[in-house]
């Protein structure tokens, strides 16, 4: 509970063995290469596309004179200015309550191990020494040579009398804070309901209270992160009242950290874990690495051990490794178990504009645990629809209709989003109100046989906004979704704003780039003030020029909206590739315009999804270097409801030449038949019996 997780513990080799790797004595080359457990454990990280573990590091303690508050916050500014750079992210909070404090960090295991020796007077030579942090509190009578062997000054800590770990855990699976912040928080004595009933400030309950309180202040922080800037703000600037039932109280902190001795101190800590272990590694199975792990390095193999009657022998057997595909993901709220998503697929399966019975059994097909299903376009109001039965979601009856999909999908295990879709000139007469004309940034057409749209007023760009807005709502608040998806790409309504040749609008909305970017952002501002950020994604397709969209400068154009994007905490940003396989045909995967776009995205809490044209290889490849974080597959999960099985096993991908033609039109037939593997495999063996 107080400590958990590997600390790189550097090991000093007795000298009869570092000139010498063979203990037998014969006689043979000094020279063979040697691997160390630590070249293991790097290996695996570069395998999983990580330059470096991520840990969080919880500690409390007492402030040693409580008018220093200001003078502590400026102190770890500064002293974190000394790691932070572009790969270097550092996030956390720091409370300042009446005598006591809590630090939650989270960083790399270089800065982690900085920071606590920090808390034991240990600062790296690089911090500048100035009066008002010099070597209080350190012996005058310690020597250069102590100072020199530490390969760092020691100060002396001047603001903490004495500080308590709480927790050290590397390998987090995400950051719960997107910023690095510290408040002084100012509450009334006496502690909150929680810490009083369980703890009564006795040993005996500590352990459940610690736990809780971890887990009370990491939730701060994924509340925190899912604000918006202006609740951010409010929040930021009165939370002892926004999070008064979670908050620890003074006296609690101050019981812990003196009454508390089974909890490390941080000087404890660094004795236990900052040092030379001094161990004796005399024998081959210990140094360099032991055979077993040094072919399962090298083969990718799996130890299994079989026995006779007459001897116990051990074999290798093959193991395929497993794929970075399907290694978990925090997303937003959503904890996924792999990195396979459905993307979002027109199927005109809802007859009357509401979602069916038979739209929740396809969804449910394709659901897995811990897996992501992002529904097809959902038509946010009554001016956005452009084909048949399509699904509608701007009433309560719509939001009813689509609860069974959402229910089943997580009965599975697994989770859903709703794509918001409004498609503006590429919708027809037929689908408007009284046969109108449709709507569209300007009187632009997409198709040359097709009549051109009608130009939204300002007022009716407001309303559409609020659209988007309430169909949010809907599908979070009524509908059961786990998020939204803002469809910002593909020729609609919204690239028709982005885009120069379908936006010749003169007002607020046109001429520049930002003015032509208005009305995403717009939307997006809308979107997040009524459903958590943390629950909102947005779909891109930068450069694709589909459906009529092309832009005079794409490259400025989608360097200005992307980089804007990361001022938004979303779940996720899906990029389309400029690819779509049966439709369009584009450069390989590696070769990809955007390979130009994709390093603009920077926020680490919002994930990149690639979706267009992906197979296991390529999709494995793009997750492993990096480029995508999940990758969506399309037209492969209409015909493979348990695509995700297939993947992961390595088995044939079914294909139908004729599955575009059930794309938009039909029942049950090309939309819920589609068979499993196993269900194809117990076929053949039935059919090869009669």
């Amino acid at each position: 509970m107080t400590n958990q997780g590997f600390i790189d513990r550097r090991v000093s080799m007795p000298a009869s063995k570092q000139h010498n790797n063979n203990p037998a004595g014969n006689s043979g080359s000094t020279d063979e290469k040697r691997t160390s457990l630590l070249d293991v454990a790097r290996e695996n990280l570069a395998r999983q596309g990580k330059t470096f573990v991520l840990n969080r590091v919880i500690v409390c303690g007492k402030i040693e004179n409580a008018d220093t508050k200001a003078d502590i916050a400026a102190h770890y500014q500064k002293f974190f200015k000394l790691f932070q750079n572009d790969t270097e992210l550092i996030t956390g909070i720091l409370f300042l309550f009446q005598d006591t404090y809590v630090h939650v960090l989270e960083s790399s295991e270089k800065v982690s191990i900085a920071f606590l020796r920090e808390l034991c007077g240990i600062l790296p030579s690089s911090y500048p020494t100035t009066p008002d942090f010099s070597s209080a509190g350190m012996s005058k009578s310690a020597d250069a040579s102590t100072r020199k062997s530490r390969g760092s000054s020691m100060r002396g800590h001047r603001f903490f009398s004495s500080s308590k770990v709480l927790l050290v855990a590397d390998d987090i699976a995400q950051r719960n804070f997107s910023f690095w912040a510290s408040r002084t928080i100012d509450m009334k004595p006496g502690a909150s309901p929680y810490y009083v009933d369980e703890m009564m400030f006795n040993e005996e309950n500590v352990d459940k209270t610690i736990s809780k309180l971890c887990e009370d202040i990491s939730n701060i922080g994924l509340s925190l992160s899912s604000l918006s800037k202006s609740e951010l703000k409010d929040a930021m600037e009165d939370m002892s009242s926004k999070f008064e039932d979670v908050l620890p109280r003074n006296e609690m902190i101050r019981y812990i950290v003196g009454e508390c001795p089974s909890l490390l101190t941080a000087l404890q800590w660094k004795e236990l874990f900052d040092g030379h272990m001094e161990l004796s590694l005399e024998s081959e199975l210990v140094w360099p690495a032991p055979k077993m792990i040094e072919s399962r390095r090298n083969r990718n193999l799996k130890p299994t051990r079989t026995t006779t009657t007459t001897a116990t022998t051990t074999t290798m057997a093959p193991q395929q490794p497993k794929l970075a595909l399907f290694t978990p993901l925090q997303v937003g709220d959503m904890t996924l178990e792999h990195r396979v998503a459905l993307a979002p697929l027109t199927r005109s399966r809802s007859p009357g504009f509401v979602a069916n019975a038979l739209n929740a059994l396809y969804y449910t097909q394709r659901a897995t645990k811990g897996g992501l299903l992002i529904s097809e376009g959902t038509c946010i109001d009554q001016f956005s629809n452009g084909y048949p039965n399509v699904p509608f979601l701007f009433t309560k009856e719509h939001a009813a209709g689509w609860t069974t999909s959402t229910e089943a999908v997580h009965a599975k295990g697994g989770y859903i989003y709703a794509q918001l879709w409004h498609v503006g000139r590429l919708s027809q007469a037929a689908f408007q109100p009284d046969n109108k004309p449709p709507v569209s940034s300007s009187a632009t057409s997409a198709r040359r046989n097709r009549p051109p749209a009608r130009a939204l007023t300002i007022a009716e760009i407001k309303e559409t906004v609020k659209s988007y807005a309430n169909s949010a709502r809907l599908a979070i608040n009524d509908a059961h979704f786990d998020g939204v998806e803002i469809h910002a790409a593909h020729g609609y309504l919204i690239e028709q704003f982005l885009n120069s040749n379908a936006n010749l609008r003169t007002d607020e909305y046109g001429g520049s780039i930002e003015n032509r970017a208005r009305f995403l952002f717009e939307v997006l501002d809308a979107v997040v003030a009524a459903v958590p950020a943390s629950k909102v994604a947005i779909r891109i397709s930068p450069d694709c020029n589909m459906q009529g969209m092309k832009d005079a400068d794409p490259k400025s154009l989608y360097t200005y909206v992307l980089t804007r994007l990361n001022n938004y905490n979303l779940a996720y940003i899906q990029l389309t590739e400029p690819m779509w396989g049966a439709w369009m045909q584009g450069p390989p995967h590696d070769q990809s315009k955007l390979l130009y776009y994709r390093p603009l995205l920077k926020n680490p809490f919002t994930k990149v999804m690639l979706t267009g044209g992906y197979t296991r290889d390529s999709a494995e490849a793009a997750i492993k270097t990096g480029r995508a974080d999940m990758i969506g597959f399309g037209r492969d999960f209409i015909t493979n409801p348990d695509l995700v099985v297939r993947l992961e096993r390595n088995l044939p991908i079914a294909q139908d030449e004729n599955a575009v033609a059930g794309h938009y039109s039909g029942g049950k037939e090309m939309y819920t038949d589609y068979p499993t593997w196993e269900e194809q495999q117990a076929a053949k063996f039935l059919t090869s019996k009669l």
